[in-house]
């Protein structure tokens, strides 16, 4: 018997169970961890023998994930899980990408067993947005599960940030996770939409000041290119509206990065170096160009289904040779990594097929999370619709930089995604509304 509410009368209204408030405080609970442990998914070099668990090789599974099993057991086992109609694509693409791992792997000439675990991030994938776009279809389990990553953020940031004073600047600012900055942007942007809705600006303009200190002091790269992308996002979304939060950024940077250069001078030196190894192509950056051209000869050496998945770090030196380098000196005590491109890595592993699924990935993502962005624009006053739109900007950014970096088919990227999903999937209502307005508008152009 469904729940009736007052307004319907008190004699038919009755108040849930302990197993339904039972039921609701554990699903509570768990989007909650799920928010905050996703800071755990990316742990440092310094805390990885702690928050990790070696499987195969140089394959490791974080904590994170291992209490993700339970977790989305325990989800399949009460819910009924499904695929919405709008969702289909972007699961079709997912499992293309698996397929055409495993096809390189059993055409590949040179493979070693372990392998086969790379394969795995695309089923966990796949199984995580299932099963979370069912977990967050509930406003509750969403608002819970932002609370979360809100707890975890500020943590992070201010652990980064002590460790960043604490060392003169020379340290870099991050604590838990090396990618926890993606976070970080993504409750920034949600800043940068509250100073277009909230009446009281001084809240998000002290919390996306204490964002951008923080992501000061992580002295990450990629943090400039995804921030950048992201805000362009906004301001070809909202209009002129959105400039005003991106005028409000580009003035706090200002003020921001001139301060903390003439407080910190290690950090002014470090800050020059970092910028003449762009310029100049050294360390880091000479050895990502390495990685590309390397990259490249695996890609025209088997341009159809490439080296097999999981082979770029494994014929690392091989490919070293045939590229004519040397290990840079800082990088050989390093485990084998991969191209920092994720396109340019998918090109070398699994050839002109699989480089042919990711992009079916990339525009089923990009299409839902700018469908979701539309939705929500109608919705701003809510919280939740906020949350999401924030959300759907992020992925969107995300997916983006695979250009530069690798930032899909990570689990704060992916979590994310399930966000948005949820949000999608408890508004049919208005996906059902756009949907009929696009047929209207179809049968009155061509019909």
């Amino acid at each position: 018997m469904p729940l009736r509410a007052p307004s319907q009368g008190l004699e038919g209204y009755r108040i849930p169970g302990r197993r339904v408030r039972a039921k609701a405080l554990v699903g509570n609970f768990t989007a909650a961890f799920l928010g905050f442990g996703l800071l755990l998914s990316s742990p440092p070099a310094e805390l990885r023998n702690l928050l990790q668990v070696p499987l195969v090789g140089s394959y490791q599974l974080s904590l994170f994930e291992l209490a993700l099993i339970p977790i989305c057991l325990g989800i399949f086992l009460r819910r009924k899980l499904h695929i919405e109609k709008h969702e289909q694509p972007l699961f079709l693409s997912v499992a293309l990408l698996f397929g055409t791992r495993v096809l390189s792997l059993l055409l590949a000439r040179n493979v070693v067993p372990e392998q086969a675990f790379s394969t795995f991030r695309y089923v966990e994938t796949f199984v995580v947005l299932l099963v979370m776009a069912a977990l967050f279809s509930d406003s509750t389990r969403r608002a819970f599960f932002f609370k979360g990553v809100v707890a975890g953020v500020i943590l992070e940031s201010l652990a980064g940030f002590w460790s960043f004073l604490a060392s003169g600047g020379i340290q870099r600012g991050f604590w838990l996770g090396v990618d926890n900055f993606r976070l970080q942007v993504y409750l920034l942007i949600i800043c940068s939409l509250l100073l277009l809705t909230n009446k009281r600006q001084w809240k998000p303009l002290a919390y996306s000041l204490a964002l951008l200190l923080a992501l000061l002091a992580t002295q990450t790269r990629a943090v400039v290119p995804l921030l950048t992308v992201v805000l362009i996002l906004g301001v070809l979304l909202w209009g002129r509206r959105y400039i005003r939060p991106v005028l409000i950024y580009c003035g706090w940077i200002l003020f921001v990065v001139p301060a903390a250069l003439v407080l910190f001078p290690e950090l002014t030196q470090q800050t020059h170096v970092r910028v003449q190894q762009v310029f100049k192509q050294e360390s880091a950056i000479k050895h990502r160009l390495v990685l590309i051209e390397m990259a490249g000869i695996a890609f025209f050496e088997n341009p159809v289904t490439g080296i097999g998945s999981g082979g770029f770090a494994r014929q690392q030196i091989t490919l070293y040779r045939k590229a004519q380098q040397t290990i840079p000196w800082d990088y050989r005590t390093l485990n084998p990594v991969g191209a920092h491109n994720l396109i340019l890595g998918t090109a070398a592993e699994t050839g002109s097929v699989g480089l042919l699924a990711y992009f079916l990935w990339m525009l089923a993502v990009i299409r839902i999370c700018l469908r979701a962005t539309r939705l929500s624009m109608r919705r701003m006053a809510e919280k939740s619709a906020l949350y999401t739109a924030g959300a759907a900007l992020t992925v969107i950014g995300l997916t983006l930089s695979d250009w530069w970096g690798q930032s899909s088919f990570t689990l704060i990227a992916t979590f994310l995604l399930a966000f948005v999903l949820g949000w999608m999937r408890e508004n049919k209502v208005l996906l059902a509304r756009e949907e009929a307005h696009t047929s209207s508008r179809r049968v009155a152009r061509f019909g």
